[in-house]
């Protein structure tokens, strides 16, 4: 006589497992991340709104350096600096902006009064540090999410975004005015041009910044002419 054949789990574990499966199907080829968030196999979330670093902040994760696309961030002090794929470029202008003003101060100024000592001190101190600020400020970098690493490619977008376009890199669709910088390889937002003197792009978050360089620069060259020209009547 056959005994009654064996039952290895119960009701409620079978219908455990259907749902589990019904919920695997649902999903399709998604996983769950760290924060609870769907995302793809390839690790880039289904919510494609884009996240502005200016205010997440950057996600360090224990390091000192990220790389967002080719801009290097690196934390001193507690600050976060963003230091751009020309920043050999930047190196160049500092050297420039020190090299006039030692000029200046060591050829002209110290032969007309201590006064023009101090300005030029003054003026060559201002027109550095005005660079140095420009070419350190996050230009206005977007993500898909906080922690993203930035675009690997470089798709071919010569107009700003009229405020519908998706950036196939960055895997964002793009605020109007944004734009995806091919030197960079990041999407930033407001974008008015790449600088290689900056190292970087420039952007909303660092327009003001690069204004405020010029300006500067350009008052202190212009003192630098003018004394220079009258000390040599």
């Amino acid at each position: 006589m056959e005994g009654r054949p064996k039952v290895f789990g119960s009701r409620h574990e079978d219908r455990t497992k259907k749902e589990d499966s019904t919920e695997m199907e649902r999903c399709g080829d998604t996983e769950v991340d760290e924060e609870g968030t769907l995302v793809d196999e390839d690790g880039r979330g289904k919510d494609r709104t884009p996240s502005r670093i200016a205010e997440s902040g950057v996600q360090w994760g224990g390091r000192y350096q990220i790389w967002l696309g080719r801009v290097c961030v690196v934390k001193i002090f507690g600050k976060a600096l963003f230091i751009g794929p020309h920043w050999y470029c930047t190196l160049i202008m500092l050297g420039v902006i020190l090299g006039v003003g030692t000029m200046y101060i060591t050829r002209v100024a110290v032969y007309v009064n201590t006064y023009h000592v101090v300005g030029g001190v003054l003026v060559t101190a201002l027109s550095a540090e005005a660079l140095l600020r420009c070419a350190l400020t996050d230009p206005g970098i977007l993500q898909p999410h906080p922690r993203a690493p930035g675009g690997a490619g470089s798709p071919k977008q010569y107009m700003p975004s009229p405020g519908d376009r998706r950036c196939s890199a960055c895997d964002i669709s793009q605020p109007k005015g944004s734009m995806h910088c091919e030197f960079c390889r990041i999407c930033v937002m407001g974008w008015d041009h790449h600088c290689p003197w900056m190292g970087k792009c420039i952007g909303d978050a660092n327009l003001n910044e690069f204004y405020a360089f010029l300006c500067c620069s350009l008052s202190s060259l212009a003192y630098i002419v003018v004394m220079t020209m009258i000390s040599a009547r």
